[in-house]
């Protein structure tokens, strides 16, 4: 778990985690819904000779994954991890996913598109993600020629990826700015900028856990640069304004709010994942505020995604039921949260 890039503790306390997703098509084959085995066995062998190379120009080894001989369990843990999307975990044709040593870069191969690279930092980092995966884009593109066209820029299987095929994304943690009364119609201002927010984790209940998503909803007709300027700005714009709702809160309240969490995960014996992401987003507040320091190298933010049910099964080697993984659940977080002190 060191290695992992979500393993270390983050240095931002709003913008948790930049990300930048690439779709990509080659000009010599049929889109991957109409693809023969013979032509995904194709892409798969001629991509292969190209991971020594992905791993030097990214700093950290990219090997193929053994994902068709992965339980359903073990994929839903690399979805919770975004290191695939819910339609590779779902598929039902041979794909294929590669992964860095480190997790913050992805390939996944011949399942809604023929490429799809995904690479992930903690922070405000979206032009560094951006200088690090363009050449491996390139890479891939000397190798085995995209789709292209002048016009319109890169082809893909749906219209909304057509251009850049590029979507840019900030992981956002808006604990006090969520709860205003305004902050419905912020987001619908938003939304003129082109950009979308939604909750990064909710429940059926519509609880918003203060984590939330923002992305580029254009790819074509803008450029890359663009793209990462709109999302930067507004997500810079979100985060002064939390921030300074923290600066002008009530301590005493505050501390209350994040003691109370913290008590709760270092006690309770079962946990709901959508409870236990509640309290751990209160955590995430008090850290950031220097209400809670956490002991050891490990990040809030990796306990989110550890204590998922795929990962839970993933982390015991052990199938669970839906009351057991409650129990493991909490069992997991008291094991981190064991040395934690507040101040």
């Amino acid at each position: 778990m060191d290695e992992r890039w979500y393993s270390r503790k983050s240095a931002d306390d709003v913008i948790l985690v930049s990300r930048i997703r690439l779709l990509r098509n080659f000009s010599d084959y049929l889109f991957p819904d109409a693809m023969s085995e013979e032509d995904r066995t194709e892409i798969r062998e001629r991509i292969d000779p190209l991971l020594p190379a992905m791993s030097e120009l990214l700093g950290s080894k990219v090997k193929r994954l053994p994902f068709e001989r992965f339980s359903p369990e073990e994929k839903a843990a690399l979805q919770e991890r975004q290191l695939i999307n819910k339609a590779a975990a779902a598929a039902d044709k041979r794909i294929d996913v590669c992964a860095s040593s480190d997790e913050a870069f992805s390939l996944t191969l011949n399942c809604t598109e023929h490429v799809r690279l995904l690479y992930s930092r903690y922070g405000n980092r979206l032009s560094d993600l951006y200088k690090k995966i363009r050449p491996v884009d390139e890479l891939i593109g000397r190798g085995i020629p995209y789709s292209y066209s002048e016009r319109f820029g890169y082809k893909t299987s749906t219209i909304a990826n057509v251009g850049t095929g590029m979507r840019a994304y900030y992981v956002m943690h808006l604990p006090l700015l969520s709860g205003t009364k305004n902050f419905t119609q912020m987001t619908e201002e938003i939304g003129r900028y082109g950009v979308v927010i939604r909750n990064a984790i909710s429940d059926a209940g519509k609880r918003s856990m203060g984590l939330y998503v923002i992305y580029n909803h254009r790819s074509l007709g803008i450029t890359e640069k663009d793209i990462m300027d709109i999302l930067t700005n507004v997500a810079g714009r979100l985060a002064g304004q939390e921030r300074d709702m923290r600066m002008n809160a009530d301590r005493t309240q505050l501390r209350d709010r994040v003691l109370r969490s913290y008590g709760i995960l270092k006690y309770a014996c079962r946990m709901d994942f959508f409870e236990g992401v509640l309290h751990l987003s209160n955590l995430l507040l008090g850290v950031a505020q220097g209400i809670l320091h956490t002991a050891g190298d490990f990040s809030v933010y990796e306990l989110m995604l550890g204590s998922q049910p795929g990962n839970l099964q993933v982390y015991h080697k052990t199938l669970f039921d839906e009351e057991t993984i409650k129990i493991k659940r909490a069992d997991y977080l008291r094991h981190f949260l064991t040395h934690s002190e507040t101040d």
